[in-house]
């Protein structure tokens, strides 16, 4: 449940590893500065640092978060739950055997 802002930014990425992660939201962090100093809502001595950050949980992508600016990350409830049930799916094809018998 979001308590104060949401927001979203999109960036067309030629990678997904962590250094071009990193560039990105560096990019982001440095127009969320810029942009908040030139509305007033930080003096321009400040800088914008978001109070939490929601991955899909891309290891580069929570990686290059944890070192830019340093902060625990949540995960998305949809995507660990979708790597759950493929998980879940996958292992039951590989191991038909192992099924209990109201068909987990």
């Amino acid at each position: 449940m979001a308590q104060a802002e949401l927001i979203w930014y999109t960036e067309l990425m030629k990678s997904t590893d962590e250094d071009a992660f990193q560039v990105t939201i560096h990019r982001f962090l440095t127009e969320m500065d810029a942009a908040a100093q030139a509305t007033g809502h930080l003096d321009q001595a400040q800088l914008y640092v978001p109070a939490s950050v929601t991955t899909d949980g891309w290891v580069a992508s929570q990686n290059a978060w944890i070192s830019e600016v340093g902060l625990d990350l949540i995960e998305c409830k949809l995507h660990g739950q979708k790597r759950v049930s493929a998980t879940f799916d996958d292992f039951s094809k590989t191991h038909p055997a192992d099924r209990s018998e109201n068909g987990v």
